[in-house]
C-alpha cells in the first residue's frame, strides 16, 4: 500500500507518552478504532487508526494513492477491532 510513492503500512504512531516509555513502532500494538477522515487541501481521505501499546494509545493515519480504497479499508480494520496490528498487516485483502 503506496501514498505519493512510499509505503504507507505500517502507519507511524504518535501519541503521549512519558521519559522511558516504549514507543510502538512498525507492526506493534492491538487495534482499538479506525474512523474515516475527510480530506482537505493539506491530506486526502484517509484512516485514523488508534492502538493500545504497553497500556498506552496511539494513533496514526493511512492513506493511500486510490482514494476509493480508504471505504474498503475502513470495513476490513472495522472487523478488526481487539486484533494485533501485525495480524493485521498478514491480512490478505482485495481491492
Amino acid at each position: 500500500m503506496k501514498w505519493e510513492g512510499y509505503s504507507s503500512w505500517p502507519p507511524s504512531w504518535r501519541g503521549a507518552y512519558d521519559r522511558g516509555d516504549i514507543f510502538p513502532a512498525g507492526e506493534e500494538g492491538v487495534l482499538k478504532s479506525v474512523a474515516i477522515r475527510e480530506g482537505d487541501d493539506k491530506m486526502p481521505i484517509h484512516l485514523e487508526l488508534t492502538i493500545e501499546h504497553s497500556g498506552k494509545t496511539a494513533s496514526g493515519i493511512l492513506c493511500c494513492d486510490d482514494a476509493a480504497v480508504i471505504p474498503c479499508l475502513y470495513e476490513v480494520f472495522s472487523k478488526c477491532i481487539g486484533e494485533s496490528i501485525r495480524k493485521i498487516g498478514d491480512l490478505e485483502v482485495d481491492l
